[in-house]
């Protein structure tokens, strides 16, 4: 259980740094609705089921898809911007996640 938890946090990591990663807003709503259930799953491990049941329901079926909806009706446009340098934040967003894999790993085998 511990292994999925571990393995769930770190789906629920990339999925979340994706979602505002994501140059289609299309890919970023589903990035989000792909996060929301990710916590969910981690609530139901953790034997939070009505909690679980209400990311599930109000996040993923209402907010999410109304998200999906509106930017599918606006039609927007793919604006690429070339000259905003993300390289520091990027770095350290992947080392953070590294440093916690570090701990995960570091609690699952010297415990």
């Amino acid at each position: 259980m511990q292994i999925l938890h571990s393995i769930l946090s770190c789906i629920l990591i990339l999925s979340s740094f994706s979602v505002f990663n994501a140059v289609n807003p299309i890919h970023s709503v589903l990035f989000l609705i792909l996060t929301f259930c990710d916590a969910a799953a981690i609530l139901f491990l953790f034997n939070v089921d009505f909690l679980a049941l209400v990311f599930i329901i109000i996040y993923v079926g209402a907010i999410a898809i109304l998200f999906l909806f509106i930017i599918m009706m606006l039609n927007i446009k793919n604006d690429v911007v070339k000259n905003i340098m993300y390289a520091p934040f990027i770095l350290f967003c992947i080392f953070t996640f590294f440093l916690q894999l570090l701990f995960i790993l570091e609690k699952l085998f010297y415990n």
